[in-house]
C-alpha cells in the first residue's frame, strides 16, 4: 500500500554526545559519589562544589535537548497538522458512513431476530406435535394402527428437525468485510446527583495546586500529611 504522508531523510540523523562528554559525566560521578554527608562547614562547601558539577552538567544536557528537538517537534506538529488538515472530511464521512451503515445492519438484526423467534415457536410448535404423534403410535391398538401412526410421529419429527435448522439458519444480511457492534453510551449531565446517588461511579482526585497554596497558611487540615523539606540549589 502506498504511504499517504512521506518523510525523508530523518533515518540518517545521527544523535550524539559530544567528545568528552562521557569521561566528563564519570569524573562528576565520581566526585559527587565521593560526598557521604555534611557534618561541618568544609563538608558543605565540597558538598555545594559537587552540586554545582552535577547541576551544571544536568542544565548543559537540558538544554542541548530542547534545541536539537525543537526541529523534530516541529516536524511533528506539521506532520500532525497536515494529516490533520487532509483527513478532516474523509473522518467526518467514514463517521457518517458508520452510522447509517450501523443503524441500518441494527434494524437488519432486529427483523433476523424477529424471524427466527416466529421460525424457533413453529418448530417447538412442529416438535410437541412429533411427540403428541409418538404417544399416539405407542397407545395404537394393532399393529398396523402402530406403524402407521409411527411414520406419522417420524414424518412429525422430520419436519421439526427441518425447522429448527431453518431457525439457526436466519441471518441479516451484511456487506463483505462489515462487522457491527452496539456499544452504550453516556453522557453525565449532574455530576453532583451522579456523585450523591452512586458516589462509587465517580472519581475524587486532590487538588494539587489549590493544597500548595493553603499549607504555608495551614498546616492541620483534615486528610494531609503536611511536612517541610529542606533542598539546597545552585543560584
Amino acid at each position: 500500500m502506498t504511504a499517504a504522508l512521506t518523510l525523508t531523510g530523518l533515518h540518517h540523523a545521527q544523535i550524539e554526545f559530544a567528545a568528552g562528554s562521557s569521561a566528563r559525566r564519570a569524573d562528576i560521578l565520581a566526585t559527587t559519589r565521593a560526598v557521604t554527608g555534611v557534618a561541618d562547614a568544609m563538608d558543605a562547601e565540597i558538598a555545594a562544589d559537587a552540586l554545582r558539577l552535577v547541576s551544571g552538567m544536568v542544565k548543559e544536557v537540558e538544554a542541548s535537548r530542547v534545541e536539537i528537538g525543537k526541529p523534530v517537534l516541529d516536524v511533528t506538529r506539521r506532520i500532525n497538522a497536515l494529516a490533520k488538515e487532509f483527513t478532516t472530511d474523509l473522518a467526518d464521512e467514514k463517521a457518517r458512513l458508520e452510522r447509517i451503515l450501523g443503524e441500518y445492519q441494527a434494524g437488519e438484526e432486529r427483523k433476523a431476530d424477529a424471524a427466527r423467534r416466529v421460525a424457533q415457536d413453529e418448530a417447538d410448535t412442529l416438535a410437541r406435535a412429533a411427540a403428541q404423534a409418538q404417544r399416539a403410535a405407542d397407545r395404537a391398538p394393532t399393529e398396523t394402527d402402530q406403524e402407521q401412526a409411527q411414520q406419522a410421529a417420524a414424518q412429525a419429527e422430520t419436519k421439526a428437525i427441518e425447522a429448527r435448522v431453518i431457525a439457526a439458519e436466519i441471518a441479516p444480511t451484511r456487506p463483505d468485510g462489515i462487522a457491527v457492534r452496539s456499544a452504550w453510551k453516556f453522557e453525565v449531565t449532574d455530576i453532583k446527583r451522579l456523585f450523591a446517588a452512586r458516589p462509587d461511579l465517580c472519581v475524587i482526585e486532590p487538588n494539587n495546586p489549590g493544597i500548595r497554596a493553603q499549607i504555608p497558611h495551614n498546616q492541620t487540615i483534615p486528610g494531609l500529611r503536611i511536612w517541610s523539606e529542606a533542598k539546597a540549589s545552585i543560584r
